[in-house]
């Protein structure tokens, strides 16, 4: 019976780690603080483990084994009166992918990943120092910004750093303000050592107008100048991301595979549809501020009119009844209707608990 473990127990278990493929400037933090929980199948010969950070991210390692995965999982989210907040578990290898699509169903959502490492040319954005555009300025994060940051532009800053001191004194960052109006923030997600995990993030208005890459440039060259791997990663959906990247120099991309827990669809079982009875739900709907296209994937985009690009990634549709569907990541339900003509016409797409009627224009 899997069972949480001491923090002075984690030894046993750590060397499950030691071939971990990804993230491994998550997995260094996560070994290293003393805010981490782990979980194990046998506490005296661990065989599979759950490594659970901040920020809701957890790596599992051993070997895959679907009875031990809902076994472990099941001690996690049970775990005392104090569960571990966990959303994403990072999967080692294509087998434990397998392992969470056929052992959970809907309860976690399986999607891809993309890894990329620095590949050290002399990159355009990284031969002279950045200059800020008229009107802005790039300054590295000190006490007073790092204040901000979660509640002005990055909630996942205020998850990942525990404070604002901390990160000051243990990482680095750098902010793209615009009349003291924080507009792009690019920081060490962990404390750097051997690597750096960047993390980015613009406002909606200004996004689209190459501010992140300017932004992160000059913690890429601070890497660089102490001999720390500077690592980027990303979903596989998240093309601004990925663009952003690859203009700063990464490369060399992996895919591999988290998994997303989502106990609202916990109960839902998706229902197989061949392609073509999905072609008829093909187009492009809108509703108030809310559009959103389905593609021939299955997949969904979800906007908002203000935004030149999508707020979210791709979000992927499942079926659960004829002109039913449900997002596999998102707590939101779509019901399709038909007008006179018996094609579909619209649907209600419930979310946040409540309904919006959203009309086909496409």
């Amino acid at each position: 019976m899997a069972v949480e473990v001491r923090r002075t127990e984690f030894a046993k278990a750590s060397s499950l780690f030691e071939g971990f493929p990804y993230d491994r400037s998550w997995l260094t933090a996560a070994l290293a603080s003393a805010d981490s929980r782990m979980f194990v199948d046998d506490p005296s010969s661990p065989g599979v483990a759950l490594l659970c950070y901040r920020d809701g991210l957890c790596l599992i390692a051993g070997e895959p084994n679907a009875e031990t995965a809902l076994d472990i999982i099941r001690a996690a989210t049970e775990s005392s009166s104090d569960p571990p907040r966990f959303s994403w578990v990072s999967l080692p290898s294509d087998e434990w992918a397998d392992v969470f699509r056929s052992a959970f169903g809907c309860r976690f959502y399986v999607f891809q990943r993309v890894s990329l490492t620095f590949e050290r040319t002399n990159t355009p954005l990284l031969r002279q120092p950045t200059k800020a555009p008229d009107g802005f300025t790039l300054s590295r994060i000190d006490l007073a910004l790092a204040r901000r940051i979660t509640e002005e532009i990055d909630r996942s800053f205020g998850l990942l750093w525990p404070s604002p001191e901390e990160f000051v004194e243990k990482s680095l960052g750098f902010c793209l303000t615009e009349d003291d109006t924080i507009v792009t923030v690019a920081y060490s997600a962990f404390e750097p050592k051997e690597r750096m995990c960047l993390s980015v993030a613009t406002v909606p208005d200004h996004r689209g107008r190459g501010f992140a890459a300017m932004t992160c440039a000059p913690l890429v060259r601070r890497c660089l100048e102490n001999d720390v791997e500077p690592e980027w990663g990303a979903s596989l959906n998240n093309r601004a991301s990925l663009s952003v990247a690859r203009k700063l120099g990464f490369a060399n991309e992996v895919l591999h595979h988290w998994a997303q827990r989502c106990p609202f669809n916990a109960d839902r079982r998706a229902v197989e549809m061949p392609p073509s009875a999905l072609e008829e739900y093909v187009g492009e709907y809108r509703g108030g501020e809310r559009m959103l296209v389905i593609s021939r994937k299955g997949a969904l985009l979800f906007f908002h009119e203000e935004l030149p690009r999508p707020r979210l990634p791709e979000q992927e549709l499942a079926a659960d009844a004829h002109d039913s569907f449900f997002m596999r990541a998102l707590d939101a339900q779509l019901l399709f209707k038909r007008g006179e003509s018996g094609n579909v016409s619209s649907f209600v797409l419930h979310i946040a608990g409540r309904q919006h009627m959203i009309e086909r224009v496409g």
